[in-house]
């Protein structure tokens, strides 16, 4: 699609990409009204999860903490993206996405450490995915491809994900509800991108599957993929604890101690 001009035009450069979803058909001052609508229930429920984080009554590490922020941040962003097609905003867009993906590497890496006796190995971690973070930022800055340079590293360290995500839910864990969980995150997640995303990029925009708005549908799918991921990484850190995780299903599900 080409850059329909709007509202938003003026205000800076014109983002690498333009989805099928026809421009400034809500309103003069929304570019894609059916992506930008659908990027709010993830900034909702990141918001939601962090004030489940606050209220809790037991010791949530910051990692996980950091998750639900960039969950929030990545829902900002992709409504700021969608709303107004705008370079800065994709920026504020994609960054987060790759981001909040190591964040979870990260928690996946380190699952079974100690905080006092791996101190040292944990901070090299931590220094590892924070100097890859700051390389990726200045590669997607100086690139005139950056879109195709998000794509490939978002997608390298969802993969990595997915793969060990596996390997810990059935392979060392063996817990039921964190199968059960693994399997709605990448199913959902998987299902997004192959039933969803790839269709979306690959058809023509006047095909009639674009009539129900696949990219739309792809970011409800991803934000129920990244949450629940977000809550596998939290059940295994407690049950690595052995604090006894249980799954309670109050409207939003979550992930704490038995008590």
């Amino acid at each position: 699609m080409t850059h329909a001009p709007g509202f938003w035009s003026s205000f800076g450069a014109a983002a690498s990409v333009d989805w099928c979803e026809p421009n400034y058909q809500w309103a003069d001052w929304i570019a894609e009204g059916f992506n930008t609508l659908s990027s709010v229930p993830m900034f909702v429920v990141g918001l939601i999860a962090l004030w489940r984080c606050y209220r809790a009554d037991w010791r949530i590490d910051s990692r996980f903490v950091i998750c639900f922020v960039g969950l929030t941040v990545v829902g900002a962003g992709s409504v700021a993206f969608h709303g107004t097609l705008l370079h800065v905003a994709q920026a504020f867009d994609e960054l987060p996405m790759v981001y909040c993906s190591l964040v979870m590497a990260y928690c996946v890496v380190v699952r079974a450490r100690d905080a006092q006796k791996d101190a040292r190995l944990l901070r090299r971690w931590q220094l590892g995915f924070s100097l890859y973070a700051a390389a990726f930022t200045i590669a997607y800055l100086v690139s005139p491809n950056y879109f195709a340079l998000f794509i490939v590293s978002f997608a390298g360290v969802v993969g990595y994900l997915v793969i060990q995500g596996w390997r810990v839910a059935f392979r060392v864990s063996g817990a039921r509800d964190l199968g059960r969980l693994y399997k709605v995150a990448a199913g959902a997640f998987v299902c997004a991108v192959f039933v969803f995303w790839f269709p979306e990029r690959l058809l023509p925009c006047d095909h009639m599957l674009q009539a129900i708005q696949l990219h739309a549908c792809f970011h409800l799918l991803a934000m129920v993929g990244t949450y629940t991921g977000f809550l596998v990484v939290l059940y295994d850190r407690l049950d690595v604890l052995e604090q006894e995780p249980v799954v309670r299903w109050r409207g939003l599900p979550w992930v704490s101690p038995r008590r």
